[in-house]
């Protein structure tokens, strides 16, 4: 950025010359030159939010990446910039020109009588943003043309220089590539899993004491009462229907808030309740953030008043495991401010958390005293003051909220506020939904206290109500987490055994799924509590008590203590089956120490923590989406339900929160140091995957790199396999194949027959499959040899996936698009060496050699006629040596997106091997036994080597 250009270079073509000629820094590439106006600035921050809005809608119509085969780019490109700047009958035949483009590229789903309804209301929709992004262009235009032809070359101006990459240091774009790619994933969750108008929400904010309901709809009653009081006075008396400043209103809050007066802050509010879209402007957004915490404060001081003269006798608290009654006090306060110091990813400051709803305890030995900046925040608030705002302020606390669940490990949902200048609406963020309630209206009396009674009911209600897990406390002592862990196998009454957690090995990484949250931990003695170092945090860890502990909210099936599926059950099983005498065990295995579900007490009453118990509060059942079978997507999706039998969004997976305690003790794949230890630690986990099947009848069926785990001796040397994570594990004894869902798995690293869902048995192939890829990410992502900051660079960075470009399809949706990429790279030796095995790292030799063992084992076998059929009209090796890559990529390719010749293939030889499963495990564990053994020996040999080498060292 270069400020204060004189007037005789005030022209791009001169200032491009000025550096390349006079100050000798190199080639230029581009020049621009930004007049600083403050006008300009909020038209270009306007343009780029419809912009914005622009790639997120057509990402809705067209998917990203657009799977259609004659997708244009460019064309799309200029059919959008073009919309609105040409004359009225061209305009029209662009219109329709775009739509008929739109409609040839939509998405699948789209393509039915319901599809293209919705798809014609969201091209409506991009019409209208277009035509507003086309205005705010010409304005911009405008602008920088009147500010240019008045220059006198006396005011400030500024421009932007970029350079050649061979001339200049090129920055990075990891971290505007991670918060768009967050952006996105927020906007698929808002797209695909929000729910508006659910009117039931509400209820799960109700207190369910009998007394705290008194108490609540006293304090609304009050609250209201007094509020419409002072606005009707407000309006009486005032006779400026301008706008009060933004300077104005924050010195009113301020002096409100601080002295409790409930008159000033009503003055706020009713002007709140006057807003409208003519007054909107540059700083909107702070005055509605100003008028949004007045309400809140409002509200508090009426509690407060509540809370003076009564006895605290509580409701259950992150403070105390036991739930007792409640009198007449009001257990927490709800202050409104800025809720966290820090960004959604941290990486973007204009996705800053601005305002929020904070837990404030009216009892001053309360006060927070928590470990981070999320610890007390109930619901984060975004208001915006146009009709697209609502999407994105949505968006916006899918993110925050996305955080909340990373960052805190006591968070069961989260809830947030979204609005549109005076209309509020709450949402609720589930494992699998996101629920807004209907709106509530600042500007209408009913709208109000609707308002005031989702703040009070806040305050008053148990915090398992507001998303909180009461088994898990902060202890200060010990600066560290305490988690109550419980023990299904000792029945219900049995107390749970508590643990100190030390550090987080794996957290979660999104909004929706499993939440699933792993711990290193130690026994926690009460004997830390009463040591003579009171408040001194005590870190010391006996490495022999160190545990695992697993807390996640997995898919169940009721009743919930008899699941089969049920991961506590299999690992039970394969520890009593592996720790009996007739196996002999040389490799590590899951131990299972204790497992059960969460109990959470709400008004006294004990209940295990589940999507259940949440829809038991909210006053409606739940719909088992599993049991309705794979077609409740087009009946949900495509509205073939009948609306009067249930509301769509009580269609949900039932998830339990289940809590696992197990050793032994390991680390992530990521801290490997060579690739020799990659294929011990992966030939390890598939002993133990071997022996699990053989001994337990149990099958995986989610190889990946996070479920196998790498476990060090003190001793040094190589280190040891672990196959960790029975989630969507199957007792092959005990549950039908049939039944089972098979298109489960980590979608970079699942098998073809579970991406595709083949009506075929799920077998330990699959398993097999899965670490083929697997070898193959690791072996084309992942370096040994070069560390960054000590820890291996990621191989889920943006930049490393662009030197394959057809592995990085492997993890992209649908899911039927990574099934055709998979089915044209294992369509022959030669696909798989061109397409996979080339784009290996060179050091990785050994992994380069083990992936193509294992694809002839898998993929070539005799019984199953290998490969040749994949497709209809895939030649021989030798045969498709002779084209050209272009050619043979060509011909694999059209014959992957051709459903007729799909249709017309013979025999699948991923269904034919299913026969021949024994005999390919078989030569599967030989091929892995024999490159262990092979790095083995050379590590021995490596070893010896350095012994004789220090031995005449020392002589």
């Amino acid at each position: 950025m270069v400020t204060g250009i004189p007037k005789e270079l005030a022209e791009e073509q001169r200032l491009r010359q000025h550096f390349e000629t006079g100050d000798g820094l190199g080639s230029v590439v581009s020049v621009e030159i930004v007049p600083r106006i403050e006008r300009l600035g909020v038209l270009v921050r306007r343009r780029s939010r419809l912009l914005k809005m622009i790639e997120e809608q057509v990402t809705v119509i067209l998917g990203n990446p657009c799977s259609a085969v004659d997708y244009d780019r460019d064309r799309l490109y200029s059919l959008l910039m073009s919309h609105g700047t040409i004359n009225n009958i061209e305009e029209i035949d662009g219109q329709q020109d775009m739509r008929l483009v739109l409609r040839r590229w939509s998405l699948s789903r789209y393509h039915t009588q319901r599809g293209l309804r919705k798809l014609e209301g969201m091209m409506d929709k991009l019409e209208i943003i277009l035509q507003q992004f086309h205005h705010s262009d010409s304005v911009i235009q405008q602008v920088r043309h009147e500010w240019f032809a008045s220059y006198d070359g006396k005011r400030e101006r500024s421009s932007t220089v970029g350079f050649s990459p061979d001339d200049s240091f090129q920055i990075g774009s990891t971290s505007r590539e991670l918060i768009n790619e967050r952006c996105r994933e927020a906007a698929d969750v808002r797209e695909n899993s929000c729910f508006y108008s659910v009117s039931e929400l509400s209820n799960l904010t109700q207190p369910q004491s009998i007394e705290a309901q008194g108490l609540a709809a006293k304090i609304i009653e009050d609250v209201h009462s007094d509020l419409e009081k002072y606005i009707l006075e407000w309006r009486s008396h005032s006779t400026n229907k301008k706008q009060t400043s933004m300077e104005r209103l924050q010195q009113l809050f301020s002096n409100a808030s601080r002295y409790k007066k409930t008159d000033k802050l009503a003055h706020i509010i009713a002007e709140w309740a006057s807003f409208n879209y003519k007054d909107v402007k540059s700083d909107s957004e702070d005055v509605l953030r100003l008028m949004f915490a007045a309400f809140a404060t409002f509200v508090n001081i009426y509690l407060e008043r509540h809370n003076t003269s009564a006895s605290r006798v509580g409701v259950q608290t992150r403070s105390t495991y036991e739930a007792v009654n409640l009198s007449a006090t009001v257990p927490r306060l709800l202050r409104s401010g800025s809720a966290v110091n820090s960004y959604p990813c941290g990486v973007n400051g204009k996705l800053r958390a601005k305002n929020a709803l904070l837990l404030c305890y009216p009892d001053p030995d309360k006060k927070g005293k928590f470990v981070d900046e999320h610890a007390d925040v109930v619901a984060y608030a975004e208001i915006g003051y146009s009709l697209y705002d609502l999407d994105e302020s949505i968006d916006r606390i899918l993110l925050y909220s996305r955080n909340l669940f990373t960052r805190r490990p006591n968070r069961r949902f989260a809830w947030g506020l979204a609005g549109i200048i005076t209309q509020m609406h709450a949402c609720l963020m589930l494992h699998d939904a996101v629920l807004v309630s209907p709106s509530m209206d600042v500007s209408k009396s009913y709208g109000r206290r609707e308002f005031i009674e989702l703040i009070v009911n806040w305050s008053l209600c148990d915090e398992v109500q507001l998303g909180f897990d009461p088994t898990i406390r902060f202890d200060h002592k010990s600066c560290s987490y305490i988690m109550d862990c419980f023990d299904d196998s000792k029945g219900p009454c049995a107390p749970p055994q508590q643990y100190r957690l030390v550090r987080a090995l794996a957290l979660t990484l999104s909004v929706q799924g499993r939440h699933t949250r792993c711990y290193l931990a130690v026994p926690h003695k009460d004997e830390d509590n009463n040591s003579d170092n009171e408040g001194s945090c005590d870190s010391t860890v006996n490495n022999e008590e160190e545990v695992i502990i697993k807390d996640a909210w997995n898919g169940a099936q009721s009743p919930l203590l008899d699941d089969n599926r049920s991961e506590i059950r299999l690992l039970r099983t394969i520890t009593e089956e592996l720790e009996s005498d007739s196996v002999d065990v040389d490799f590590l295995y899951p131990k299972l120490l204790m497992g059960g579900h969460v109990r959470v007490k709400i008004n006294g009453v004990e209940y295990l923590d589940s999507t259940d118990l949440i829809f038991k509060l909210l006053g409606v059942g739940r719909v088992d989406r599993d049991k309705l079978g794979h077609r409740w997507f087009n009946d949900f999706y495509y509205g073939n339900m009948d609306p009067v039998f249930v509301e769509r969004w009580r269609y949900q997976h039932l998830r339990a929160h289940r809590r696992i305690v197990m050793t032994p003790v390991a680390e992530k794949i990521e801290t490997l140091n060579s690739e020799e230890e990659a294929v011990v630690v992966f030939a390890d986990a598939m002993r133990c995957h071997s022996a699990i099947y053989k001994h337990c009848s149990i099958l995986h069926r989610d190889i990946s790199l996070n479920n196998i785990m790498v476990v060090r001796d003190n001793n040094g040397g190589l280190p040891r396999g672990l196959l960790i994570d029975f989630d969507i594990g199957m007792d092959i004894n005990t549950i039908s194949a049939d039944d089972e869902p098979r298109d489960v798995g980590t979608l970079p690293f699942m098998s073809i027959t579970a991406l595709e869902n083949l009506k075929v048995p799920r077998t330990a192939l699959d398993d097999w499959e899965s670490l083929l890829y697997l070898i193959c990410w690791t072996g084309t992502y992942n370096t040994f040899h070069k560390k960054v900051s000590g820890k291996l660079m990621d191989i889920s960075c943006n930049s490393e996936r662009r030197s394959s470009p057809c592995i990085s399809c492997w993890d992209v949706h649908p899911v039927e698009r990574a099934a055709e990429e998979k089915r044209l790279y294992m369509a022959s030796l030669y696909n798989f060496k061109y397409y996979i095995l080339r784009y290996f790292r060179e050091e990785n030799k050994h992994l380069y050699d083990l992936a193509l063992d294992i694809y002839r084992a898998l993929f070539l076998h005799e019984g199953c006629s290998g490969t040749d059929c994949m497709y209809p009209d895939s030649d021989s090796d030798s045969e498709s040596e002779k084209l050209s890559s272009s050619e043979s990529l060509t011909k694999y390719r059209m014959a992957a997106l051709s459903p007729k010749l799909r249709r017309n293939r013979m025999v699948d030889p991923l269904k034919e091997r299913v026969k021949y499963e024994e005999d390919i495990v078989m030569e599967l564990e030989r091929i892995m036994k024999m490159f262990r053994e092979k790095i083995y020996n050379s590590t021995k040999v490596q070893e010896l080597e350095q012994e004789l080498t220090q031995k005449k060292e020392q002589e």
